[in-house]
């Protein structure tokens, strides 16, 4: 007796044929249709043309605005210097001095010359009135004893000038030089700074900040010390000469009186306000697309194409770009949607400026 065969299709088999009926079929309606065309939708705005005062932002250090580099009128061994740096000083305090022993020589010997001098003046005088000097003798002394007077007042000078005092009160804000130094006449020994005149604070900016900076303009000033609050300063001095070190140009701001306690040094944070205002095409910052350092690019709107423009920004001030070179030729710019554009890509216009805006 024969048994039938009974074929049984596997379940899995089943679900691929039906997977790939329906891949088919997808691959079959896909190459009747066309490819849709991708369009983007834009807003544009207005390229715009204002003036500004675009401020200058920089940093730097408070000091006295008064300041001087004390030294010894004459060169010699340093014997002490009592003064330390960032100690406050009256005037008249001693910050150095040098070890005196060949000044206060050279003073005794002008003293004994000087007093050599009178001894024979006197003696001649009297030879003179008796008709035993001659008036060319009597002249020679006279001479001889005003230059003993007058190298002794020299001394005396040097010897006061080997002290080194405070011209007022103030800060000692450097020490230059260490006891038992050699130093020579005139070498800066300290940094001295006044607290009887104005604070400064002194910045650097760059070649291109400096051409609109001008003294007298408005300046606000922040300190590390003083969380949160602003003070009004004046620009004072521009320097027209770069400063080797810093390949910078100093710039002296000078703080309104104000009562807060302040210390020299304190680190700073300025904003310069130039009286001068440039004239600048400008976009909205939403506008921007790859930028890199002072180089970006926005999108305009061509025959519903989108064209992509190359721009040098001088300046970002509140959400607006004031753009530098660029945008001459230009009168609206993509302002929405521009981050999701290429350069030639289909666009739709959905909000424009309007007429006259």
């Amino acid at each position: 007796m024969q048994k039938k065969i009974k074929r049984v299709i596997p379940f899995a088999l089943i679900l691929a044929i039906i997977a790939a009926l329906i891949v088919t079929a997808a691959c079959n309606r896909a190459g009747k249709e066309k490819p849709k065309t991708i369009v983007i939708p834009v807003e544009i705005g207005q390229v715009r043309i204002d003036t500004f005062s675009v401020p200058v932002r920089t940093s730097g250090r408070l000091f006295p605005r008064d300041m001087a580099r004390l030294s010894f009128k004459t060169g010699g061994i340093i014997k002490n210097i009592p003064a330390t740096e960032g100690q406050s000083v009256k005037a008249g305090a001693l910050l150095a001095v040098l070890d005196t022993s060949e000044i206060d020589a050279n003073v005794t010997q002008a003293e004994e010359a000087m007093q050599k001098s009178r001894r024979d003046l006197q003696r001649v005088s009297n030879l003179y009135n008796d008709k035993a000097a001659t008036l060319e003798q009597l002249q020679d002394v006279t001479t001889a004893a005003k230059i003993a007077e007058a190298r002794l007042g020299i001394a005396l000078f040097n010897r006061r000038h080997s002290r080194i005092t405070a011209p007022a009160n103030g800060i000692v804000l450097k020490r230059m030089a260490e006891e038992n130094e050699t130093i020579a006449p005139g070498y800066p020994v300290v940094l001295f700074g006044s607290t009887q005149t104005q604070w400064a604070v002194k910045v650097g900016v760059t070649e291109s900040q400096l051409i609109h900076i001008s003294t007298g303009d408005r300046a606000i000033v922040r300190f590390d010390a003083y969380p949160g609050e602003t003070f009004a300063a004046t620009v004072s001095e521009v320097a027209l000469a770069i400063d080797p070190s810093s390949q910078t140009y100093e710039v002296e701001l000078t703080l309104e009186p104000q009562t807060k306690t302040l210390a020299a040094g304190f680190a700073a944070k300025a904003e310069i306000f130039p009286n001068r205002q440039e004239t600048y095409r400008w976009v909205p910052l939403s506008a921007l697309v790859e930028g890199t350092g002072n180089v970006a690019a926005v999108y305009t709107v061509s025959q519903n194409r989108a064209k992509k423009i190359v721009v040098h920004i001088a300046h970002i001030l509140d959400g607006k770009v004031l753009v530098a070179k660029g945008l001459e030729n230009i009168d609206t710019i993509v302002t929405e949607g521009s981050a999701y554009l290429a350069d030639g890509a289909n666009v739709e216009i959905v909000s424009q400026p309007e007429t006259g805006q």
